[in-house]
């Protein structure tokens, strides 16, 4: 059961990066990375530092950084983005994780064990519980479920903005093992401007008119 990582890394700062990478060193077999802003992506060095890093370690891995100029943003869809991922990816399964979410290693741990892998045989994708953290990265907002594993030939993505998984067999729900969002763990102003950046992509620009 071979494991890729497919991630999308774009122009805002993302200061928990190097955490998302460094949660899934060890489960992941294949790195591939969509950089929706080259040329003017302040997390692009980061990436390059990832990738040496990868490489360095003299294993069996790959990684990839993928150029995506997204254009207008109205015109941007995430969907694309983890397509183009997607069909990328040579591995059997895939690892969808943000460059603003972690793994716990305990949870690591347990994905790499035989049982789940017996355990997920029968399934194509796996559903985890997901803690979303406002402002402080000890304070969760709240919890909801998600998919995060999928096997690549029987699922894609839909959507934009809220990009989702289309897959076309059953899901293994494990709550037990957990995702950590720290994406709104930073200044409050850059939040908002992400909330606007999202609104124009999904095509209702005037969501926040007037809202400070």
């Amino acid at each position: 059961m071979s494991i890729a990582l497919n991630m999308i890394v774009g122009y805002f700062e993302e200061p928990f990066l190097q955490a998302a990478f460094a949660s899934a060193l060890d489960l992941c077999d294949e790195w591939v990375f969509i950089d929706t802003a080259p040329g003017n992506n302040p997390n692009r060095g980061t990436l390059e530092d990832i990738a040496w890093h990868i490489n360095y370690q003299d294993n069996p891995k790959w990684v990839r950084i993928i150029d995506m100029p997204r254009g207008e943003d109205k015109d941007f869809s995430f969907a694309e983005a983890r397509e183009l991922a997607r069909v990328n990816t040579e591995s059997d399964w895939i690892l969808r994780l943000d460059a603003d979410e972690v793994i716990h290693e305990k949870d690591i741990y347990d994905l790499k064990l035989q049982q789940f892998r017996a355990d997920i045989e029968g399934y194509d994708a796996l559903e985890i519980a997901f803690y979303h953290f406002m402002v402080y990265p000890w304070l969760y907002q709240y919890i909801e479920s998600k998919q995060i594993l999928f096997r690549k030939e029987n699922f894609s993505w839909i959507n934009g903005v809220h990009e989702l998984p289309k897959v076309k067999g059953d899901t293994l729900k494990k709550h037990d093992i957990k995702y950590y969002h720290y994406g709104y763990c930073r200044g409050q102003e850059e939040v908002f401007k992400r909330w606007v950046l999202y609104t124009d992509i999904d095509n209702k620009p005037d969501y926040y008119k007037g809202v400070n």
